[in-house]
């Protein structure tokens, strides 16, 4: 049977002796039996390196591939390793929910053979810190599941060990990939009253769990120390600092910059209750948090809730939740259901929402708004055209509502065709031009139209006397954002005219 992949260029050019040895090609393929078989018959089990090259080690290869039944078959063979390989197995493990429970078996086999001591304290049988900091590097979820195991033997370890492992976490030379916040959680799960948490471990503890994407670890650490700290702007913001102090303050800054950057809803809870009572819920709070990325209803609601009805929503916070795409829709439903005696809609909110938002959010701010007063504009209708998504049936929605009575003009359709950008102009500059049949197609609307071929084929149809031709491609010939479907309308343009 072959076990080397021979469909590689690189074995034709290599000796026989050069080949990885048939243990490590098992080893690496999963081959339970066959390793089995080979271990057996072989007169020196030990001798698994490749020359002196640990890289082909078998061990290595069961590790970092995740078979752990060969690793566990490999170790009972072997009764020396050296450090360098066992550090290598331990930065490459790969464990998974399903073979996690062979992992103690395996811990407990290289404990016994002695690889995991600190040699420098051998007596005392102390793990090696550098190879639990080995595991700890792994960039997926191996790490937390080896480490975990590890520190589940909490007699193997000491205080400094634990110490020096959270300072190589503080320092971000541990899991810069990884989650670090999984780490740390399992640190002070484990060994929460044994870790002395100085000023500058505290401040260097929160630059260490400033990507967390889970904030889990971090609420119950501020939830712990929470009146041992003092939380400043950048803590909140980007969790980048803490000082020690009497008392956890929180101003109105930390509380601005904490509903614009937490991830977690919790967090804002938490620093509401410990605000200062001369901090306010205001409109720059509320500025913040409907220019968030992410959750941002969550987090509305919960201001809301703790304003009461002291707050003022003005225009200004209006137009940014129109303007939010994402969360936008449920935040304005928050507001309506909050403001009972309704809002004003402006223009420029309409605007705004015609072009980020979505028909229900179109309807909303006309629900909320008397019909003879809706702020409709050759601007709203322009936004509307820029609306990729949306755009089609926004401008049906807005004709059903008005009909004619809609602000359309030349300069309007001159404004549309004018966009550049990949958006909804050709959809809805058709739409117009079948409505308004009696428009005049003029040579700028001609030219402008250039951009978008459909709109173009109907302004033709329109335009029976002598076309712009030269200046239409012109323009086709120079315009660099849509030069396909440009050149399309000049040719097409072009054909017209020679007939």
């Amino acid at each position: 049977m072959h076990l080397v992949n021979l469909e590689k260029d690189r074995f034709w050019h290599t000796s026989f002796e050069e080949l990885p040895s048939p243990l490590y090609s098992a080893s690496e393929k999963g081959l339970e039996a066959t390793v089995k078989g080979l271990l057996s018959k072989s007169t020196n089990p030990g001798m698994m390196v490749k020359g002196q090259n640990w890289r082909y080690d078998a061990l290595f290869e069961a590790a970092s591939k995740g078979h752990l039944d060969i690793l566990e078959l490999l170790l009972k063979t072997v009764d020396e390793i050296p450090r360098e390989v066992v550090c290598s197995i331990m930065s490459c493990f790969k464990v998974t929910e399903s073979n996690k429970k062979k992992l103690p078996i395996i811990l407990n086999l290289l404990w016994d053979k002695g690889c995991l001591h600190d040699q420098s304290r051998a007596s005392k049988k102390i793990i090696d810190s550098e190879l639990v900091e080995a595991a700890a590097l792994i960039f997926d979820n191996s790490s937390h599941l080896l480490t975990g195991q590890l520190l589940d033997q909490k007699e193997r370890f000491d205080v400094g060990t634990i110490e020096r492992l959270l300072d190589r976490v503080i320092k971000s030379e541990i899991n810069s990939f990884f989650c670090r916040s999984a780490l740390v959680g399992l640190l002070f799960d484990k060994f929460d009253t044994d870790i002395k948490l100085t000023p500058s471990r505290m401040e260097g503890l929160a630059i260490s769990l400033a990507a967390a994407s889970d904030s889990t670890v971090v609420i119950a650490i501020l939830n712990r120390w929470l009146n041992d700290i003092v939380l400043s702007e950048e803590f909140i913001g980007r969790i980048s600092r803490v000082k020690r102090g009497n008392q956890a303050r929180i101003t109105q800054k930390v509380l601005i910059t904490a509903t614009r950057e937490a991830s977690d809803p919790q967090m804002i809870n938490l620093l509401l209750e410990r605000q200062d009572p001369v901090t306010t819920i205001n409109k720059d709070v509320f500025l913040a948090t409907a220019r968030r990325s992410s959750k941002k209803s969550e987090f509305m609601q919960i201001l809301f809730d703790a304003c009461g009805s002291d707050a003022v929503i003005d225009d200004e916070i209006i137009q940014e939740i129109a303007d939010n795409r994402h969360e936008g829709l449920r935040m304005m439903k928050l507001l309506i259901c909050r403001q009972q005696a309704g809002f004003v809609v402006t223009k420029q909110t309409f605007c705004k929402a015609a072009m980020h938002s979505n028909r229900e959010m179109m309807e909303l701010l006309v629900n909320n708004t008397s019909g003879s007063d809706l702020p409709i504009t050759e601007e709203t209708l322009v936004a509307v055209a820029e609306n990729v998504l949306h755009g089609e049936a926004l401008i049906k929605y807005l004709f059903d509502l008005k009909g004619h009575d809609l602000p359309v003009s030349e300069s309007l359709l001159v404004s549309m065709a004018s966009i550049k950008h990949y958006s909804a102009a050709d959809i809805v500059l058709a739409f117009i031009l079948e409505r308004w049949a009696e428009m005049p197609v003029t040579d700028e609307l001609l030219e402008a139209a250039c951009l978008h071929p459909n709109s173009l084929n109907l302004l033709l149809d329109r335009r029976h006397d002598c076309l712009p031709i030269r200046k239409m491609v012109q323009k086709a010939a120079t315009d660099e954002t849509r030069a396909c479907d440009t050149s399309q309308s000049a040719a097409y343009a072009s054909r017209r005219l020679a007939n």
